[in-house]
């Protein structure tokens, strides 16, 4: 387990890691984006998600080899506010892009290089390259 601190926003996030990551072999990478609504309530009407945070830490234990969940922080003091509120909700994936940048640094202090993306969907992350990192294949979050 390792907490790193956003040194503009002081958010803390969380890297979970099995075995260590090792350049030029595959890892399974999950990055997760904490939503307190969905990951410990279950989530609300459209906003509904399964367990992803189980479903990700029995993938990443059955994964032969390295493993890494990234589970990424919103720095906003409001998150759960404005994620109930009617008048300004937080979209699931409202942060995204941003936090890319933030979790490809968290890999790059890890050692991976090499990954396997682990996701129920398949977005296409912006300039991984340009951090050194590559996605290899995808595995499924069921």
């Amino acid at each position: 387990l390792f907490v790193y601190r956003n040194r503009l926003d002081q958010s803390e996030h969380i890297a979970l890691v099995k075995h260590q990551p090792v350049p030029h072999q595959a890892t399974l990478v999950r990055m997760h984006q904490l939503d307190i609504a969905s990951d410990v309530l279950g989530g609300l009407g459209a906003a509904f998600r399964p367990n992803l945070i189980e479903a990700a830490m029995r993938a990443l234990a059955e994964f032969d080899g390295p493993a890494v969940m990234v589970m990424l922080r919103d720095p906003d003091p409001k998150v759960l506010s404005s994620r109930f509120s009617v008048e300004d909700p937080i979209g699931l994936g409202a942060r995204g892009l941003r936090d890319y940048g933030v979790g490809a640094q968290i890999l790059l202090d890890l050692g991976v290089r090499d990954m396997v993306a682990l996701s129920s969907s398949k977005p296409k992350p912006a300039a991984l390259e340009g951090y050194g990192l590559s996605i290899i294949d995808w595995q499924n979050l069921a």
